[in-house]
């Protein structure tokens, strides 16, 4: 650095005052510079290692709550709790936790089911046998404030009873664009298709057998070809010469979800650019019944 002054100075002697200071403000532009990026992309490592610790976080009390339905169903109280751990055992408190700096709440609420016994709004029929877990992760860094929310069901597997009869299509929750997910295709090709998520919000195993893929444009058109279904990273479904949309897509292994398992779809594959299509996934169920969804408009960039 000295260096450097001594040098722009001694040049001075044959430039003018201006060509010194403009050399210098130049110089110190590039310094700022250098310093805003390197802050910002601290600041990104932090908040991306905030948002996997929040995450670990959910998914540890998520299995806690599991944990403590086998042997205390009764404890899942519809209010808002915190965790406990005492000599390696679960147990909730009326009180949010905390773990080094990030606050762990968990609101459990009662599930009702329509006339199909699929999960609804209430009113409708109270499934005693079947509890919604939110969990909210907040925190503070820097005096700004954070949270992430996430959401699954647990069930009474020990003392569930018959609460209605129900095909499977009744109790599969395809999540395309709500509050659990947002499907997305890749921003690098634009023909990956990621995120779409399917829940089993019954109370006894479901088989996915089938699925039905359907694209179409502002138009009503469709063009190019779905290629490969991934899910665990397996190919549950693939074709070398690819599919037109509205192709039947049989599943290879099934695909079996247990009462409130969710499982994400690693990637619809397609040969054409989906930035600016709709989407229609029906699913067909061992027991031969299907559901389906639909986006209401073009999915995002991931």
């Amino acid at each position: 650095m000295i260096y450097f002054f001594k040098k722009l100075f001694w040049r001075a002697n044959g430039q003018t005052l201006v060509e010194v200071l403009f050399g210098l403000a130049l110089f110190l532009l590039a310094v700022s510079g250098a310093m805003i990026l390197a802050s910002r992309y601290l600041e990104t490592l932090q908040k991306s290692s905030d948002i996997e610790e929040a995450t670990f976080l959910a998914e540890e009390g998520f299995e806690a709550i599991k944990s403590i339905s086998y042997e205390s169903w009764n404890l899942l109280t519809d209010q808002a709790h915190g965790l406990t751990k005492t000599s390696g055992v679960w147990n909730v408190q009326t009180i949010p936790d905390s773990v080094d700096g990030y606050n762990r709440t968990i609101q459990i609420s009662s599930v009702y089911r329509d006339q199909t016994c699929a999960i609804s709004p209430s009113p409708g029929t109270l499934d005693p046998d079947t509890k919604q877990v939110e969990i909210t992760i907040d925190w503070t860094r820097d005096s700004q404030s954070f949270s992430e929310t996430f959401s699954k069901y647990v069930t009474n597997w020990k003392n569930a009873g018959e609460l209605c009869s129900v095909t499977q299509a009744g109790s599969l929750v395809i999540h395309v664009d709500d509050e659990v997910t947002k499907a997305c295709f890749d921003k690098s090709t634009h023909k990956e298709l990621h995120d779409v998520i399917f829940e089993n919000s019954g109370l006894t195993p479901i088989t996915v057998a089938e699925l039905i893929v359907s694209w179409v444009d502002d138009d009503g058109e469709s063009d190019g070809e779905i290629l490969r279904i991934s899910i665990y990273n397996l190919n549950y479904w693939q074709a070398s010469s690819g599919k037109p949309s509205g192709s039947l897509l049989a599943l290879y292994p099934d695909l079996i979800l247990d009462p409130g398992e969710s499982v994400s779809i690693d990637r619809f594959r397609f040969d054409t650019k989906i930035d600016e299509y709709y989407f229609t996934i029906t699913a067909i169920m061992g027991d031969a019944s299907q559901t389906e969804v639909t986006t209401d408009e073009f999915l995002p960039k991931c």
